[in-house]
């Protein structure tokens, strides 16, 4: 139609090539990381409401021509000065109407936007019957720590989809949290069954298998993983968590070491690098990685802590006192009052002689790519 108005020479021609022109790029450069794009409209839009201005006017202006006419009005050219000016005052009125009434109807909208929340729960308001929806709802859910309801989303968007992996992966993670792990383990296995190369439902299997004692098939589901992504860092890191957890640090230590070879920034990976090590006897490496920590996080109770324990392998008693009490320390203010208190009486049996520290280094817990 736009191009049939331009061949004519028509003005809206021009209109609708504007609206297609400024809204083409969005056809193949698509933004997948926002949440919602209206503003992309705005200039589009601004083409049709100029076409609905001009062609509210003109219309008015030829109802008045024929009312006029039916009625034998003389076309003086006082007469039709007043009838341009009724024509302004009725398009005027109707356009301040419209905008009063917008007006009011964007303040209604406006709390749509609060947060992505309320964004995903208004759009699966509108969009009964799509599961995408849903599936983010589920997950902003996850994010406020609203897990139940999370998981009721995720089960409306599996009845409306039930091939939809992500969701089931989704599911799976929401279900592990409720502690329901091998409820969990069914979805990230039926996920695979619909895409056995899904890495993040692997992973998260393998974690789960973990969770329940069962070391050697989270290994195996992990390794698959590697095979399918060898260099995903977080594949590595996770495997790194299954070996430690079987008791084979020296292959822990070096998924770790590969992990942070690909993303030297990850910060997960570089914790349980330095406890494997600290667990394998090397303290000194141990106190490198803790430090390096601290450098980007320097208000961390438990790398103080776990830094502790690296200086009291190594005998350095005055090392370990200080970073012990700097834990302690930053565990008060951060009111963590439990860690605080055991960290205190790791320090007491120190100094007595009797050190014999709690696990509080299970820092950098599994983190796989749940989205």
């Amino acid at each position: 139609g736009v191009l049939i108005l331009l061949w004519r020479r028509q003005p809206a021609g021009y209109v609708g090539a504007w609206v297609l022109l400024i809204l083409s790029p969005t056809f193949f450069v698509p933004i997948v990381t926002e949440v919602m794009a209206e503003r992309r409209m705005y200039l589009p839009l601004a083409a049709l409401l100029t076409l609905a201005v001009a062609g509210g006017y003109w219309a008015v202006q030829w109802t008045w021509t024929k009312v006029s006419a039916a009625r034998a009005v003389p076309r003086t050219k006082e007469r039709w000065r007043v009838v341009d000016g009724r024509i302004l005052a009725v398009v005027g009125s109707a356009a301040l109407t419209l905008a009063l009434a917008c007006c009011l109807l964007d303040i209604h909208r406006l709390a749509a936007y609060q947060d992505a929340l309320a964004l995903w729960q208004d759009t699966a308001a509108t969009q009964p019957d799509d599961s995408v929806a849903f599936n983010n709802w589920g997950l902003e859910l996850v994010n406020v720590d609203r897990v139940p309801e999370a998981i009721e989303c995720y089960r409306r968007a599996l009845q409306l989809d039930g091939q939809h992996v992500e969701v089931r992966a989704n599911l799976g993670t929401a279900l592990m949290k409720m502690g329901r792990i091998q409820d969990a383990i069914d979805q990230y296995q039926q996920a695979l069954q619909f895409k056995p190369d899904f890495i993040e439902a692997r992973c998260n299997l393998g974690i789960a298998l973990g969770k329940i004692g069962k070391n050697q098939a989270a290994i195996e589901q992990l390794q698959i993983a590697q095979r399918i992504d060898s260099d995903n860092a977080t594949v590595h890191f996770n495997l790194g968590i299954g070996l430690g957890q079987a008791d084979r640090l020296p292959e822990a230590i070096e998924q770790f070491q590969e992990a942070l070879r690909l993303d030297p920034d990850y910060k997960g990976a570089r914790i349980k690098l330095g406890m494997a090590l600290l667990n394998a006897q090397r303290p000194q490496q141990a106190v490198q990685e803790f430090q390096r920590v601290l450098q980007t996080t320097p208000t961390d109770c438990g790398i103080y802590f776990n830094l502790a324990l690296a200086y009291a392998q190594l005998n350095r008693s005055q090392d370990a006192l200080k970073a012990a009490k700097q834990a302690a320390e930053l565990a008060g203010i951060q009111n963590q009052t439990e860690t605080a208190q055991e960290i205190e009486a790791w320090l007491n049996d120190y100094k007595a002689g009797m050190a014999n520290p709690p696990d509080l280094t299970s820092r950098g817990d599994a983190a796989s790519q749940n989205r």
